[in-house]
């Protein structure tokens, strides 16, 4: 029985070994589906591998690192060296086993530990030993992928970074903004979303709830087609009481799929049943965001559809004064300068009043001259004497004669340079 058993466990092992498919042709693009797995470490997965879990599927496959498509087996992802088991194989597999005409291409595009915030064009995440940039790597895999098949399910699991701090309110914005940004980007209007809920030690907790309901308003309502997946009581956590089992993991794979086979039948009834449906009391509105917090969302690119659901009555003064501080039209340059010698003034800055706190904007001309002695330090001329400015926001010239135009110090007829005088200036 030993013997029987160490065979069985060899094989399994030999199984997880094998070469990459280098010789892997995809079929049809029809029957090529595509799998996509964003968000943070609990979709990238840290549950514990078994053997069974490096068996791959014959007909399940995965995008890696280097853009190959290879033998689907755990661990997908890559974002750190003790990735393991997410939802991911049980649902590509089980798609799989749905169709035996079809083959399944997962993509790994989760990161551990990143926030809502980094889930934007151009921004950067480090973890691990490298410096990811969340949206980005993931448009770039999807694209990737969709030259050989059809985008067929995105599955997002993500907020344990968000939901225990002030970013909560904030992801009532960012979710839906980035929902409708894929969708548009990956050309994936109609393919269903299905986002997992967090554990329910987070769900239960106040930004947890916040971020449950927003995350089910946005895919099943806001910007479907899709459905919200919660976690159950008797998912078990790892010792970090942070990330799912193993088992849990498998488990929340095969809900996605059912959850996914819902929609599916859905969209096969009515392509568009998703916008014909009345969100619940409780989804059809979000939590109030804080005044102090609104300065942030002043270039979030709110679309009406996602206005509406965050400020039902209206979007409140402290955005609109916040996107008008932030219109680069209004901002210092050459084409707008009046009156440099005015330069910064408190009572002409643009201010965020709350009922706690006051923020001003130090955007603008601060004017400065130069003195080579200490004690002038003691006699500072009036603005109205000092020959330069110094643009908010701008940067200091370096000193020398290479500082260039664009250094962020004017003179008094608004010329964006120094001259001969640039060597004369130090901070």
């Amino acid at each position: 029985m030993k013997r029987q058993f160490f065979a069985l466990f060899a094989l399994l092992l030999l199984t997880a070994a094998l070469p990459v498919r280098a010789d892997f042709t995809p079929p049809a693009k029809d029957k090529f589906l595509i799998v996509v797995l964003a968000g943070q470490s609990n979709m990238a997965g840290r549950g514990v591998p078994t053997p069974e879990d490096k068996v791959a599927h014959p007909r399940v496959v995965m995008l890696n690192r280097k853009g190959e498509w290879v033998p689907c087996v755990d661990p997908i992802h890559y974002d750190v060296g003790n990735s393991g088991v997410g939802p991911g194989k049980a649902f590509a597999e089980a798609l799989a086993e749905s169709d035996p005409t079809i083959t399944v291409g997962v993509v790994p595009c989760a990161v551990g530990s990143s926030p809502i915030s980094v889930w934007e064009p151009g921004k950067s995440f480090y973890k691990g030993k490298d410096n990811w940039h969340p949206y980005d790597d993931c448009i770039s895999r999807v694209k990737r992928a969709k030259q050989d098949g059809t985008l067929a399910a995105i599955l997002w699991h993500q907020g344990e970074s968000d939901c225990m701090r002030r970013g909560g309110y904030l992801y009532q914005a960012r979710f839906p903004v980035l929902v409708n940004r894929l969708r548009t980007e990956l050309g994936a209007e109609g393919v269903p979303l299905i986002v997992g809920g967090l554990a329910q030690k987070n769900a239960k907790e106040w930004f947890g709830k916040i971020l449950s309901n927003n995350q089910r308003a946005t895919c099943e309502y806001l910007y479907g087609p899709g459905k919200f997946v919660p976690s159950l009581a008797e998912y078990q956590l790892n010792p970090d009481n942070i990330h799912f089992t193993r088992d849990s993991q498998v488990d929340f794979g095969k809900r996605y799929f059912a959850a996914w086979k819902e929609v599916r039948k859905k969209l096969a009834a009515d392509p568009q049943y998703w916008k014909k449906e009345t969100p619940p009391k409780g989804l059809d509105a979000a939590y109030p965001i804080p005044d102090e917090q609104l300065p942030e969302l002043a270039k979030v690119p709110l679309t009406p559809e996602i206005e509406r659901y965050l400020f039902p009555k209206g979007v409140p003064e402290a955005l609109k004064k916040a996107r008008e501080a932030a219109d680069p039209a209004k901002q210092p340059s050459a084409a707008n300068w009046t009156d440099p010698k005015a330069g910064w003034a408190p009572d002409a800055a643009p201010l965020l009043s709350t009922s706690t706190r006051e923020k001003i904007s130090l955007n603008g001309f601060w004017a400065f001259s130069v003195e080579k002695e200490s004690a002038a330090l003691d006699k500072a001329p009036a603005v109205a004497a000092m020959p330069y400015f110094f643009k908010v926001p701008g940067k200091w010239p370096s000193g020398g004669k290479g500082a260039k135009n664009g250094c962020g110090v004017w003179d008094a007829q608004g010329r964006d340079h120094f001259g001969a005088d640039v060597e004369s200036v130090s901070a």
